[in-house]
């Protein structure tokens, strides 16, 4: 019963990837809390790869503006976490070396600051995706 406990709760979780510093990533994290979500944090791809529980996970909200990413990178993270659901986050709307993976591998692109608005209503699609897919 436990597990099953956990396995819900981890599926509630969000994961902020930014290295933009603690106050962008509070206010993040602060933001999708108020929304009914766990929140985890990460600093870069590489601090993400260590975390045992990610595959467990609702979304990862990937900050393109402060970590260091390109297609082959997202895509490399696509297929280790195929059952994940990527959103990225950007102060600007164009990004020609990311069109690959934002065409292909984003759920949804957000522009800074985040509206509370659009970010519970792409979460809210990503968990009714979820439920509506066959269990593998």
């Amino acid at each position: 019963m436990k597990a099953d406990s956990d396995h819900r709760n981890r599926r509630q979780t969000v994961v902020v990837v930014s290295g933009s510093g603690n106050a962008e990533q509070q206010e993040l994290s602060n933001l999708i809390e108020a929304k009914g979500y766990r929140s985890e944090t990460a600093v870069s791809i590489e601090d993400l790869l260590i975390r045992s529980n990610i595959r467990e996970c609702l979304a990862l909200l990937i900050d393109v503006d402060s970590v260091t990413v390109n297609n082959r990178t997202i895509r490399d993270l696509k297929l280790k976490f195929g059952g994940i659901d990527f959103l990225c986050i950007s102060g600007t709307r164009f990004h020609p070396d990311l069109q690959e993976a934002i065409s292909h591998h984003f759920y949804a692109c957000l522009l800074k600051p985040v509206d509370p608005d659009e970010l519970s209503y792409w979460l809210k699609c990503i968990g009714e995706n979820e439920r509506s897919s066959p269990v593998e």
